[in-house]
């Protein structure tokens, strides 16, 4: 089986960087993984929304290239389990701009402005 560049990005993981970008232009800057499904599904218009563990795993791949960070935050109010948020980095906010309108493939080389 042929190997992806580590530099392109899957429809799934554009759609995951989109979905993570759309919240910050709102004033959501840290996110977790249930409310970007939530909006995944909210923007998905009857598409098949991807399952919990396909977000994570996007989540995962999109921090590995350096386009988003993830850290620890406990809910001291609720006495919840900690969660694991994430943040937009510059590159990722640089690239999330620069995403074609649709889930064809894109190469991190295309946003000429992540450098």
């Amino acid at each position: 089986m042929r190997r992806r560049s580590v530099d392109h990005l899957v429809p799934n993981e554009q759609r995951t960087l989109r979905a993570a970008w759309q919240l910050q232009q709102q004033g959501v800057t840290e996110i977790h993984g249930y409310l970007l499904a939530r909006q995944l599904k909210d923007r998905s218009e009857g598409a098949p929304v991807m399952a919990y563990s396909t977000v994570y795993r996007c989540l995962e791949r999109l921090e590995e290239r350096g386009l988003i960070a993830s850290f620890e935050s406990s809910d001291v109010a609720s006495g919840g389990p900690p969660r694991r948020m994430f943040t937009m980095t510059e590159r990722g906010t640089a690239v999330a701009a620069a995403l074609p309108p649709d889930d064809s493939g894109f190469d991190l080389g295309d946003a000429s402005s992540t450098s």
